[in-house]
């Protein structure tokens, strides 16, 4: 039996490890979680608590990740989002790239890669040219799902929203299970991330065109939750778009992101940076008078003045040249 002090310090270290909050009207699958994870390594409830709060337990981490996930997704989840997706953002932004030839979409949270493979078939037909390359990224914390993802294989029940002429394209039938279209696949690149946590490489600044993020934060720490939202925001192009779930909010003027509204479905858009404004030049300095020319020397003048250079009187003789003397000079 897990006390309820126990219960409370595994919700903590889930908090710290995972960024997950958790509902205080549900604790038996956490118990649950806790008990059954402290049995298989043999220790108390106590002790695996030590342990997990004592030092880095990545493999252990990955293990509750995978128990306490919710991993319920399907095809084109939300319908309304890929809608907008592809009628009026991808339009957009193959305009915008068209000097590159390249879109890069990112699935955050994407548990069995429905979503991911979504998006792929989305912007894959979109392409206006074969030579356009579509990258399309889905990370998840749950490495199960994960390998559910690469395997690229789903039951009819994942297809229940898919169109049938999407799923006549972009699906190969093998008995009772459809096996995502070839293209598609090699589209779409999974990698494990734990989203309390950063990737630099994961997260570069200004490498997506479209970042999807559905259902996610509402299960996140309200620190966690706000950081990851940054991170989003600063790894999208200008210009780029986010997409969140219908229960999240940013409000109306979140930072850095353009409130957009298409019919009932609310999404964002970068806001483009400012060019630089150019420092202004500086003034130029008042054009200077030259000084004026000395008047040239008469023709008699230049005769008292080479007299005086026979007699060897050389100052008396410069006072009387002008400058267009040189050769006398």
């Amino acid at each position: 039996m897990i006390g309820a002090l126990s219960l409370t310090r595994f919700r903590e270290l889930l908090q710290r490890r995972l960024g997950w909050t958790f509902a205080d009207n549900d604790p038996g699958q956490t118990a649950a979680v806790l008990a059954a994870r402290a049995k298989a390594h043999g220790l108390t409830d106590r002790e695996y608590l030590d342990r997990l709060a004592g030092r880095r337990w990545t493999a252990e981490v990955a293990e509750l990740a995978q128990a306490l996930s919710i991993t319920e997704t399907y095809f084109f989840r939300h319908d309304d989002q890929f809608r907008v997706l592809r009628d009026t953002v991808l339009p957009e932004l193959l305009r915008k790239r068209a000097g590159q030839r390249v879109l890069r979409l990112f699935s955050v949270g994407c548990s069995s890669g429905e979503e991911a493979y979504s998006l792929a078939i989305t912007a894959w037909p979109a392409r206006p040219t074969p030579d356009w390359i579509i990258s399309v990224v889905g990370v998840d914390a749950n490495r199960e799902m994960l390998h559910r993802a690469r395997a690229a294989t789903y039951s009819a029940w994942s297809l229940r929203d898919t169109p049938e002429e999407v799923r006549r394209r972009w699906f190969r039938e093998t008995g009772d299970e459809f096996q995502v279209h070839p293209d598609i696949v090699a589209t779409v690149r999974f990698a494990e991330h734990n989203v309390a946590g950063d990737d630099p490489q994961l997260w570069h600044p200004a490498r997506y065109e479209v970042i999807f993020c559905r259902n996610l934060l509402m299960y996140l720490t309200g620190e966690v939750a706000d950081a990851l939202v940054r991170r989003m925001t600063r790894a999208l192009t200008d210009g780029g778009y986010l997409f969140l779930g219908h229960t999240d909010s940013l409000g109306s003027h979140p930072k850095g992101l353009e409130l957009c509204h298409d019919g009932g479905t609310v999404y964002y858009r970068r806001q483009t940076a400012a060019p630089p404004v150019p420092a202004p030049e500086p003034e130029p300095a008042p054009a200077r008078e030259p000084p004026p020319d000395p008047p040239a020397p008469a023709a008699g003048t230049r005769s008292r003045a080479i007299g005086l250079l026979r007699d060897d009187r050389f100052a008396e003789a410069l006072d009387l040249l002008g400058p267009d003397d040189m050769l006398l000079r």
